[in-house]
């Protein structure tokens, strides 16, 4: 079983330590060529999310120089829930604050390979690793091509075509008419996704804004929303951001 793991520290001394002991922690445990990614801000690591990128159990320096790493935990909780954090301080005066984020385990630094055991055994016993879900369709060739469903930003009907619109690049599904696609991708993760307008579908983790008669996505495509919507989606979008505890 593959595990994923994101390190967040402004400390880079700590980013090597933390990521090297994890690493001979998993391979102890028969977790064979763990994937760890460092990263020494909350920038950059929120942009590995946002291009598509999940993470099993993911260790935050709580204090950033670019940010909170609690409030930062929300956010991740709220594009993938199965995440187990870790939060790593120097202070224990943030313990019920982190908590409040479903937390995995708090450690204050500097961190004993004893605490680091205990919580990355404590991860591995909660966490689902992340799954990729993937929406199958038909390419211009007759083949079936598989996408990321995370890497999708929204699907438009023009014609007898769906064009699929990815982080990446454009797909055309001619094969699959638009309200099958909608129940695939219902299928595969309920609730992601939407139906604003008529022929149309948007991912709502890849909203950038939703204003009165748009929604504006990642890459600053838009698309127009019913008469009367707004509020509806203005909530699903908001309850995707700042999920309830």
């Amino acid at each position: 079983m593959l595990v994923k793991v994101a390190i967040c520290d402004d400390d880079l001394s700590a980013l090597g330590l933390v990521g090297t002991s994890v690493r001979q922690i998993l391979e102890a445990r028969g977790y064979d060529n763990p994937e760890i990614e460092t990263f020494p801000c909350e920038t950059v690591l929120r942009e590995a999310i946002g291009a598509g990128h999940a993470y099993d159990i993911m260790f935050l320096d709580i204090i950033l120089p670019d940010g909170d790493g609690i409030e930062l935990a929300r956010w991740i909780k709220s594009k993938h829930h199965g995440t187990q954090v870790i939060f790593l301080t120097i202070s224990a005066d943030y313990a019920v604050k982190a908590f409040s984020v479903e937390a995995t385990h708090y450690l204050v630094k500097p961190v004993s390979r004893l605490d680091l055991e205990e919580a990355v055994d404590r991860a591995l016993r909660t966490f689902s690793p992340v799954q990729t879900l993937q929406l199958p369709i038909h390419s211009e060739n007759g083949s079936v091509v598989k996408i990321n469903i995370d890497d999708i930003l929204y699907i438009e009907s023009v014609g007898y075509r769906r064009m699929i619109h990815t982080r990446t690049t454009v797909y055309e599904e001619k094969r699959t008419t638009l309200s099958r696609l909608m129940d695939d991708l219902e299928r595969l993760s309920p609730g992601k996704f939407i139906l604003p307008y008529r022929g149309y579908i948007v991912n709502l983790d890849a909203i950038k804004t939703v204003s009165t008669n748009r929604i504006v996505l990642e890459n600053d495509d838009f698309v127009l929303i019913k008469r009367g919507d707004f509020r509806k989606i203005r909530d699903l979008f908001l309850e995707r951001v700042f999920p309830q505890e």
